[in-house]
Parts: C-alpha cells; sequence; structure tokens
C-alpha cells in the first residue's frame, strides 16, 4: 500500500504520524518516506523547551523588576516597550510558519498562520501607537483612538485562525458555517452582558466609549473558548490550552483597563495593569512556535463514552444564550431608560432569535461530498 493512503488513514483516525511512518516502513516499503510527508515539520523539542523556559524566565523577571522598581516612568517604558518586542516576536515567528507552509504547498495552513500574523501585527501596530504617546509624547492615557484600530483587529485575525482550526477538528463535518455563527454569536453575546454587568455592579459610570471598549475583554474571552474547539471536539492538539491562557490573560488586563477607563479619577494606567499584556505577548511567541499545521482534511467529532460532542456544543451553545439573556435583564431592569437599558434590550433581542434560528435548524446528519 502507498504511502499516501496510509497517511491518510492515519491522519482520518488521529493515529501518531511518527508510528504510522515507522510501521509502514517496516512491514510494506524499506524504501523512505516521500519527502515532505509525515511530520507536519514542527521544532525540535528541545529547542520548544529551550525558548518556552526562556520566554517564562524573562516574563518572570519583568514582573519581578515592575513589582520593586518605584520609578513610574521606567515601569512605564519597560513594560510598553516589553510588549511591542514580544508581539513583534510573534508575529515574525508566524509570518516564517506561513512561509513554510506555503513552501511546502499547503495553502489551508498558510492561511491560518497568515491569519496568526495579520492579527498580531495589527495588535503590534497598536502597541507601538501606544508606547509612542506614552513614553514620546507623554501621554498617561493615551488620547486619540489610532491604538484602538490595531487593538480591535487583531480579534479579526485571530478569529479567522480560530474559526478554521475549530472546523477543521470538528466542527465543519457537525454544522454548517451559519449555524458555528449563530453559536458563536450566542457566546459573545454572554461574554459582552457580563463585561457590562460589571461595570454597573462596581458602581461606574458606561458612557459610549465604555460601550465600545468593553469589545476588547469579550473578543479576548471569545476567542480563547474558540481556542479550545479542538478540545471540546475530543482532539488533543498541541497549543490549545497554550493559546487560550494567552488571550486570557489578555483579558484580564484588559477588563482592569476597562474599569479604569470608566472611572473618571483615573489619571493614569499604572505598569501592574499591563501584567496581563505581558503575559499574553509572551504565552503567545510559546504558541508562535509550537502551533500545529491545520489537518489534511476536516476531522470527524469524537466520542467522550456514551455523549456525542455535539450534545456537549449544544448545549454550551444553550447554556451561552441563557447567561446572555440573564445578564442582558440585568441590565435592562437597573438601567431602563439610559444607553445601558438599550444594549440590554438589543443583546436579549439578538441573542434569542439566534437561539431560535440555532435550535430550529439542528445540526448536520451526514458529511458533506
Amino acid at each position: 500500500m502507498s504511502w499516501p493512503v496510509v497517511e491518510a488513514v492515519g491522519v482520518a483516525v488521529d493515529a501518531d504520524a511518527a508510528l504510522t511512518r515507522r510501521l509502514w516502513s517496516r512491514n510494506d516499503a524499506p524504501g523512505p518516506v516521500p519527502a515532505g510527508t509525515g511530520n507536519r515539520g514542527q521544532p525540535p523539542t528541545a529547542t520548544l523547551v529551550a525558548w518556552c523556559g526562556l520566554l517564562l524566565t524573562g516574563g518572570v523577571a519583568i514582573a519581578v523588576m515592575q513589582a520593586v522598581d518605584r520609578n513610574v516612568a521606567h515601569t512605564t517604558f519597560v513594560t510598553d516597550l516589553v510588549q511591542a518586542v514580544f508581539a513583534a516576536v510573534a508575529a515574525a515567528a508566524f509570518v516564517r510558519r506561513a512561509r513554510q507552509a506555503h513552501t511546502a504547498g499547503d495553502q489551508r495552513t498558510t492561511r491560518f498562520f497568515g491569519a496568526l500574523a495579520a492579527g498580531t501585527l495589527a495588535w503590534t501596530a497598536g502597541q507601538v501607537a501606544w508606547f509612542v504617546a506614552r513614553n514620546v509624547n507623554h501621554q498617561p492615557i493615551p488620547s486619540g483612538h489610532l491604538h484602538d484600530v490595531g487593538f480591535l483587529l487583531m480579534p479579526v485575525g485571530v478569529g479567522v485562525a480560530m474559526w478554521m482550526r475549530g472546523g477543521d477538528y470538528g466542527l465543519t463535518l457537525a454544522y454548517r458555517p451559519w449555524q458555528r455563527a449563530l453559536s458563536l454569536v450566542c457566546m459573545a453575546a454572554a461574554t459582552y452582558a457580563a463585561m457590562i454587568l460589571l461595570l454597573t455592579v462596581a458602581d461606574l459610570p458606561v458612557d459610549g466609549f465604555i460601550l465600545v471598549a468593553a469589545l476588547y475583554p469579550t473578543g479576548d474571552v471569545t476567542l480563547a473558548l474558540m481556542a479550545l474547539s479542538p478540545l471540546i471536539c475530543g482532539y488533543r492538539v498541541v497549543g490549545s490550552v497554550v493559546l487560550a491562557t494567552a488571550l486570557l490573560g489578555a483579558a484580564a488586563s484588559d477588563i482592569g483597563y476597562l474599569m479604569m477607563k470608566a472611572d473618571s479619577e483615573t489619571q493614569m494606567m499604572p505598569a501592574a495593569a499591563a501584567l496581563g499584556y505581558i503575559a499574553f505577548t509572551i504565552i503567545l511567541t510559546i504558541y508562535s512556535f509550537i502551533a500545529q499545521r491545520l489537518p489534511a482534511r476536516p476531522r470527524p467529532t469524537l466520542r467522550w463514552e456514551s455523549l456525542t460532542i455535539t450534545t456537549v456544543h449544544d448545549a454550551g451553545t444553550a447554556g451561552c444564550a441563557l447567561l446572555a439573556v440573564g445578564f442582558a435583564l440585568c441590565l435592562l431592569v437597573t438601567h431602563p431608560d439610559t444607553a445601558v437599558g438599550v444594549v440590554g434590550a438589543c443583546i436579549i433581542g439578538l441573542t434569542t432569535a439566534a437561539l431560535a434560528v440555532r435550535v430550529a435548524t439542528g445540526r448536520r446528519t451526514h458529511r458533506p461530498q
């Protein structure tokens, strides 16, 4: 049997690529494995461990320095610079991975790493604008929205990559694209409503700018859940938890930024508030080295004993919808005649409609030809 056929069978059953190649070479074909097959081009394990150790050690050292250094200007400079540098390294690594995939003729993986590179580059550009405003123009809280454009474009690029990745590890063969989009709407609505509710519980004013700024942590948390979709579908994909951890680190700092921005008494952003961003850029850099290429073709969802993964996914969608409606009702009842109440009503209408359509259409019952 030829190697391409054996490799395709191994991919379909999620078998270890190295073991499959070794058994094929031993039993059926003494010759070498065709070039470009087998291992999907991952860097050596020892190199990855060294990079991860170096980056994590550097992150701890930066956190300790920020805790003991009382020079506000110095800590601000170092904090903002470190984020820009690590983000640029991650973007360069994603570009390199995209070029390698393009050279190997893997167009889907090229688009995957290209989307990650675009999102990371956008965030890097926003961070550079933030660095210049704070350290060159001496603005404690930067004015203007140039940096916001870069920060808000990051979820777009990373979201496209996570959509591709989640689809290839189970969701494409289980749901139609618009069904997955409806589930994503419920997920994002629950997160956004929770962010606004957090501000109102803390008795912080919520204006139009804050309603837009709440999209920062909403995007981070939603992307983190999307990063875990291969695990939800039954696949242990290297890097899923790593990327989710990076995005949750960014969400932690984004929530702090949102609350301080809503507080009119805040005169400057403390350097410690950026520790989540530092963790985000460092862990994202690690992910850029360990991220796997996409599989050769979309895979089906697996099973957890007698429970189907699609049942778990459907239950998660319903749970997010219920949370979104519950949080939005709290906003509508407590702030009926304000912009917050209007947002609550919109969330209720959007989420209810999305869940109704999602339930009415069910899921795929067959594989597409």
